[in-house]
């Protein structure tokens, strides 16, 4: 797996994502703080070394129950998700009063498919040749949904991880195809002409341009996952 990224700060903030890739696990975590930093590492590296620990033997039984509705790769990711959780929750706010607050995505590309998860942005978008953009996630921003006309308010997360000690979200599968890229959006609203650009065109700097010409005054982060 290749990632990439882009960013533009604008006039109001937004906080940037950090990420990580396991090559050996083929995970990749991203992962943005809505509050302080100084963790981001150790929530990125629970989440590769709890998938390895507890989840690549098949046998092995979490605190939480397999779904029958689930494939045992959506059951993993399903698991870890929990799990990060739960140790946010327990290990960084119990004793701080939620000091620490993430929103996260959590993809593992295995057998070309690949499964992930959310909490909170990023909007996640597939690249296939001879198609236009495919939304495979779009998790608004508070500061879209209460706006009011046209007046663009400071980006604000609607949903974030480790805040309690449950949480909610869904775990999707993405058969791949040769050449499948994904691309990630961090930004209050994603335009619709943004399905209208072409498949030549279609590259973090096409992108990060189109959104700066949509509105300069909005923050963005752009990331690109490549399967080769």
């Amino acid at each position: 797996m290749k990632f990439d990224q882009r960013s533009f700060v604008g006039k109001s903030f937004r906080p940037l994502p950090d990420f990580q890739i396991n090559e050996g696990l083929k995970i990749l975590s991203l992962l943005t703080a809505w509050g302080p930093t100084d963790q981001n590492n150790r929530v990125l590296d629970f989440l590769s070394q709890n998938y390895e620990e507890k989840f690549s033997d098949s046998e092995k039984t979490a605190n939480y129950p397999k779904l029958e509705s689930l494939s045992l790769g959506e059951n993993r990711i399903r698991k870890l998700l929990l799990e990060c959780n739960e140790w946010i929750f327990r290990e960084l706010n119990e004793k701080k009063r939620g000091q620490f607050a993430y929103e996260l995505f959590c993809g593992n590309f295995e057998k070309n498919e690949f499964i992930f998860s959310q909490i909170g942005q990023p909007f996640v978008y597939l690249d296939r040749e001879g198609l236009p953009l495919q939304s495979l996630g779009a998790p608004l921003d508070f500061s879209a949904l209460l706006a009011h006309k046209a007046k663009r308010l400071a980006p604000l997360p609607s949903s974030l991880i480790g805040l309690y000690p449950d949480t909610h979200f869904s775990v999707f599968s993405l058969p791949l195809q040769a050449k499948d890229r994904v691309f990630f959006f961090c930004r209050d609203i994603i335009p619709l002409e943004i399905l209208q650009i072409p498949n030549q065109k279609r590259n973090l700097d096409s992108f990060l341009e189109f959104f700066v010409s949509e509105d300069e005054k909005a923050p963005c982060w752009l990331g690109e996952l490549s399967f080769e």
